[in-house]
């Protein structure tokens, strides 16, 4: 009787280290996918930022080739090397 009760010891203690060591890899692979998941979230953050950024210039942008369309003295003629630049600038 003794004997099995050391047996079954014994396979107690055999699948409670597995299952520790299988616990272990399971947490590893958690907290890699964690940092995964937290670079990703400051990647996104980052390009939440490029297009806001990008759409201030692309509005700063507009706003300033209306005034040079349409602001003061908009209308006067030009000397012909700023009138060949602005062709370039505006086809």
């Amino acid at each position: 009787m003794i004997r099995y009760a050391v047996a079954a010891v014994i396979v107690l203690a055999v699948v409670l280290g597995f299952q520790t060591w299988r616990l272990n890899g399971a947490q590893a692979d958690r907290d890699a996918a964690l940092m995964i998941v937290a670079a990703h979230e400051r990647a996104a953050e980052a390009l939440r930022v490029e297009v806001v950024r990008m759409e201030r210039e692309r509005v700063e942008a507009a706003t300033l080739d209306r005034e040079l369309q349409e602001g003061v003295g908009a209308d006067a003629p030009l000397s012909d090397y700023l009138r060949h630049s602005a062709g370039r600038v505006w086809p």
